[in-house]
């Protein structure tokens, strides 16, 4: 790099981050919103009383830092409780507005004190192992009913007995007296 060399883009990163008790994730996420605060401010996204919010869906949050919703609602959770954003709700279907603060010095005591900071552990792996992101989905229910379980499932004898507390094995008469003499009790 020379004096000549044009600087990369590149997030804002208070110096207060790196000794605050928070989440990797939350004080990158922090940086993140932090800089699209900026942008805010530059397109004139301000409420009636001239705070500048930002608009951020959480999926596009979640692509932006590489980490799975959840991760990400934990943190922007951490953040709000370290009183460093407020989140706004604005009605069903509209996005939360996001208040980034920056804070003074005696906040800055608090966030950097590792007793008096309540802190959450992230659920993903330190930055040194290769992971894949893990996606966040719902689970379709399971709508079978013991009566109907035996005639949905393929390749399960028509000797077999449903058994177990949940109903959820099947046995032949055969592998259940096996079973039974292996394990008596």
């Amino acid at each position: 790099m020379t004096s000549d060399t044009k600087l990369l883009p590149y997030l804002p990163y208070p110096r207060f981050l790196l000794g605050a008790d928070l989440t990797q994730t939350a004080k990158v996420l922090y940086a993140v919103l932090l800089d699209r605060s900026n942008l805010s401010r530059a397109n004139g996204w301000m409420d009636e009383d001239r705070n500048i919010f930002v608009v951020f869906p959480l999926n596009k949050l979640a692509d932006m830092v590489d980490k799975g919703p959840s991760t990400v609602k934990n943190a922007l959770n951490e953040l709000e409780a370290a009183g460093l954003i407020e989140r706004r709700r604005c009605g069903n279907g509209m996005p939360n507005r996001i208040y980034v603060k920056q804070p003074d010095s005696q906040d800055i005591d608090r966030l950097m004190d590792k007793k008096l900071a309540a802190r959450q552990l992230e659920n993903w792996p330190s930055d040194s192992q290769k992971t894949g992101r893990q996606i966040a989905r719902k689970l379709a229910p399971n709508k079978i009913s013991n009566s109907n379980l035996k005639n949905n499932l393929s390749g399960v004898s028509e000797s077999a007995r449903i058994l177990g507390r949940y109903g959820n094995v099947f046995l032949t008469e055969a592998e259940l007296s096996e079973l039974q003499a292996d394990f008596p009790t």
